[in-house]
Order: C-alpha cells, then sequence, then structure tokens
C-alpha cells in the first residue's frame, strides 16, 4: 500500500475492525423498544441484520451494535491525537462541509444515534473528546474513502475457467490498523432497506458503505486503491464512493448492474483520490466484470481479458499511463494470479491464489479479510485477518467460513 497525505496534512486515518459482542433476540421485550434487527455470531465474525425504512435500519444498527461504534472511536480519537492535540476534533470539523450523503443515508445515520441512545440511556461520553458523538463523527467515518486509500487484490473468472460454477470472483482487502491489537474477528452488515434488495457488506458497526459489497442477486461491488491523478484540495461536496456503491447494490440486478454503475460513478466523479471499482453481475452473456476508475480527472473503464479478470492497483494497456508508473508490488501480484488462475479455479485454488497475493504479516497493516464469491451458486466463502503477538496474520491464513445466501440474506421478520 502506497502512503498518502490527506488534504488536511495528516497521514490517511487507518481504522479497525472492532466489535463487541452483543446478545440480544429479535423480539421485544417488555418496556424495550421494537428493534428491527438482529446480531448473530458465525464462527469469528458477528452479522447483523437490519431491515424496514432508513431510520428502522439506524436505530436497529446503533442499538445492537452502538457500542462497537464508541470503542472504535475511542481508538480512532487517540490515534489521531497522537498526532497533536485536537487532531480528531479538527479533521472532522473541516470534512463535514465537504460531504454530501443522500437523504436516506443520513437519515439511517440519525436513527443510529437514537439507538445507541435508547440502548445506553443516553450517548456514552467520549474518552479524550469530552463530548458525545454527533451526526459529524458518524459522517466522518462514512466518507472514509474521501480521506483514506487501501491496496487490495482481486480477480474473476468464468467461462471454462469457473468450472460448475460458472462465475467465481473473489478479493483482499489490504489496510492499515491502528492497533494490530483490534484485529481478529469481523463484522458483517446485511441492510434490507424496504422495497429494494439485501446488501451485505464487511463493515465496521456505524459504516454504511460497501468496499466489499454482495446484494441478494449475486451482484459484488469491490473498491481497490487507484493510480490515477488525485485532488490536491478539495472542491465542492463529494458523496463517498462507497456509499454509492451501497445504493447501487440496494437497485441493481444482474440485468442493469453494469449500466446502472457507470451512470452512479459518473454522478460522483471527478473524485479527490483514484479507485479501480470492480462490480461483478453473473450475466449470462458478455463479461460478468467491469472495472472502472475513478479519479480527478473522472471516470473511465479497465479492459479485461476473454474469460477472467484480474485488478490489483493499476491500470491496464492504457497508452496514456504505461505500467513502469505502477507500484512495483501492484505488479507482482497481479503477476502471482496470472500464474495460477490458469485452467478450472476450484474453490482450494481460488483461495491459494488470493494467499499469494495477500499482505505480509506485520503489526500496522495486513490482508484484514479476504472473501471469494460464486454468484451462480449462490454462496460465499470469506475469513478475517487475526493478530498474535502484536502481528497481524493475514485472512487467508484462515479457513474460510462457508455462507450460502440462504442463510446470509435470510432470517429477517
Amino acid at each position: 500500500m502506497s502512503s498518502r497525505r490527506d488534504w488536511f496534512g495528516m497521514t490517511r486515518v487507518r481504522w479497525t475492525l472492532t466489535i463487541v459482542c452483543l446478545a440480544l433476540g429479535q423480539a421485544a421485550v417488555a418496556g424495550e423498544p421494537q428493534v428491527n434487527g438482529r446480531l448473530e455470531q458465525f464462527g469469528s465474525f458477528e452479522l447483523l441484520r437490519v431491515w424496514g425504512t432508513p431510520q428502522q435500519m439506524g436505530f436497529a444498527h446503533g442499538y445492537l451494535a452502538g457500542d462497537g461504534y464508541i470503542e472504535y472511536l475511542e481508538y480512532e480519537v487517540a490515534a489521531a491525537e497522537r498526532h497533536g492535540p485536537g487532531g480528531y476534533g479538527a479533521i472532522v470539523a473541516a470534512m463535514a462541509p465537504l460531504v454530501e450523503l443522500p437523504d436516506s443515508m443520513l437519515d439511517e445515520l440519525r436513527g443510529f444515534l437514537e439507538g445507541l441512545a435508547a440502548r445506553e440511556a443516553g450517548l456514552p461520553e467520549i474518552k479524550g473528546l469530552g463530548r458525545v458523538p454527533t451526526i459529524d463523527d458518524l459522517v466522518f467515518l462514512n466518507a472514509g474513502d474521501l480521506v483514506r486509500a487501501f491496496g487490495c487484490s482481486g480477480f474473476t473468472v468464468w467461462g471454462d475457467r469457473a468450472g460448475e460454477a460458472g462465475v467465481v470472483t473473489a478479493r483482499n482487502f489490504d489496510f492499515g490498523v491502528s492497533d494490530p491489537r483490534l484485529v481478529g474477528d469481523g463484522f458483517i452488515l446485511v441492510r434490507r432497506p424496504e422495497g429494494r434488495h439485501q446488501v451485505a457488506s464487511v463493515s465496521v458497526p456505524g459504516y454504511l458503505g460497501a468496499f466489499t459489497g454482495i446484494n441478494d442477486q449475486g451482484v459484488c461491488a469491490f473498491m481497490h486503491d487507484g493510480t490515477g491523478g488525485q485532488e490536491r484540495m478539495p472542491k465542492g461536496r463529494y458523496t463517498p464512493a462507497a456509499i454509492t456503491l451501497a445504493l447501487l447494490l440496494e437497485r441493481a440486478g444482474p440485468a442493469d448492474a453494469h449500466v446502472e454503475a457507470e451512470a452512479a460513478l459518473r454522478r460522483i466523479v471527478p473524485y479527490p483520490f483514484s479507485y479501480m471499482i470492480r462490480v461483478v453481475a453473473p450475466v449470462d452473456t458478455g463479461a460478468p466484470e467491469h472495472v472502472f476508475r475513478i479519479d480527478a480527472e473522472g471516470l473511465s473503464e479497465n479492459p479485461s481479458g476473454a474469460d477472467f479478470c484480474i485488478t490489483t492497483n493499476h491500470y491496464l494497456r492504457s497508452p496514456t499511463e504505461p505500467l513502469d508508473r505502477a507500484h512495483p508490488w501492484s505488479l507482482t501480484r497481479f503477476g502471482r494470479l496470472e500464474e495460477r488462475l490458469t485452467g478450472t479455479v476450484t474453490p482450494e485454488a481460488a483461495w491459494k491464489a488470493l494467499g499469494a497475493v495477500a499482505a505480509s504479516e506485520s503489526a500496522t497493516s495486513g490482508t484484514l479479510h479476504s472473501v471469494v464469491v460464486y454468484p451462480r451458486l449462490r454462496k460465499l466463502d470469506i475469513a478475517f485477518a487475526g493478530a498474535t503477538d502484536g502481528t497481524i496474520k493475514p485472512a487467508t491464513a484462515f479457513h474460510p467460513t462457508t455462507l450460502r445466501f440462504s442463510r446470509l440474506f435470510g432470517g429477517q421478520e
């Protein structure tokens, strides 16, 4: 991963997968509010289901997992304060006027605070700030891809290469953490907005975006750091890309996912950072994956092969951007995947391919989650990173958990 600096002169803010387990049934207990959600344990990770209106989904999210957000926020404040007193508060205040969230997402975040307050009998005070969390804190979290970047590797194969699966798509999420002790348990949020598709995303409490997301129709969206132009200073207001993808997955099916994705991304460019955005749909004809790039110059599309597509962090076959501009590790990962994706890609081969490009063990960054999706078979394999003696072990070092769509997207009211 490249080291970037944000608009405010600080090294990009890093986040963690910090989860606190809560056990609460679906039915409301006498004297407690009705909660449109349920928190479930799946091996080493938790899965939170919420449904209903934006306010109802947000309320359930805050009620069931809000203390996980508070714990995450405490660590982020402490990390920012190490760069100077008032660091976190200054960034949040500066970011607030630059972020434009759709009304439905703002309503969901307001509901989150209401649910957290209902659970805790009032909003808890944040250590180091001397105040309770506000909507601006949640907006800042959900605007994360405007001020930070991540690495990542991924691929999609189809046709004969995918065998009986028809389509196989995979990704590693590589990112930095403020403390390796916060790595271990994962969190998946499944949102079911009224009248729309269910969307599952790897998340942290309070985060609604989909940097790794999939809907109940098998449409997937993944974000990777890109090598396009960046804006040195903000220009206007921005809608975060991961929020845009979450809304895309709410409404898109296989037949229109790529067209809808291009239109949605075109509405948010130029963008301050550069991202490669992979949209995978289990279509019957044509390439199931389209790779778009957003950056300070606008929107473009990266070409894919006849029956496979590999994406790390650099652009492919562009006369205006030769490969010698790509980061060596991005090229290395691309080559390793290319070597391993020959013949039929079995589940074992897919997981080994991700393992070959996982971030090396360190105390500050790693492959925080890895996922292989089989959209036509309606299942996925997923694993999360762990930490031992202050060192992060990549997600691919662990045996994945298999989730079928019937279980991933089932179990609402």
